[in-house]
């Protein structure tokens, strides 16, 4: 009997100390991400394919037109401190500012990212 006692005793503990545990880790994480804005996004950015080695996509479900594309990634306080809340019109965030201390632009490169993802190898263009 006291056996079973302890056993329940110790299911609860387990259970509370659990739901601690999700509870500091929910805060932290909406700490770090709404408070801070402590994380990196990235999206497609404009890439000429004449001058440079772009990804490319489909614009329909026919794939007849191809768009162009490189993938740029930066910190979001960032993109906000510059663009503010409209991010989506703002030309500054294609682009890296010399006094931005992350922001990468990545092109395609056949050797890492294979032949068939990159834009300067598709015949018929």
């Amino acid at each position: 009997m006291a056996f079973a006692m302890n056993n329940k005793l110790a299911g609860k503990i387990l259970l509370f100390l659990n739901i601690i545990l999700l509870i500091l880790a929910v805060g932290s994480s909406y700490y770090r991400f709404v408070v801070l804005e402590d994380y990196v996004v990235a999206y497609e950015g404009d890439c000429d394919p004449d001058f440079e080695s772009c990804y490319y996509d489909c614009e329909d479900d026919e794939c007849n037109e191809y768009y162009y594309f490189s993938i740029i990634e930066r910190q979001v306080k960032e993109i906000k401190a510059l663009c503010g809340k409209d991010v989506t019109e703002c030309d500054e965030a294609y682009e890296c500012q010399p006094d931005v201390e992350f922001c990468t632009i990545s092109f395609c490169d056949p050797m890492e990212d294979g032949e068939e993802a990159c834009a300067s190898n598709i015949d018929g263009l």
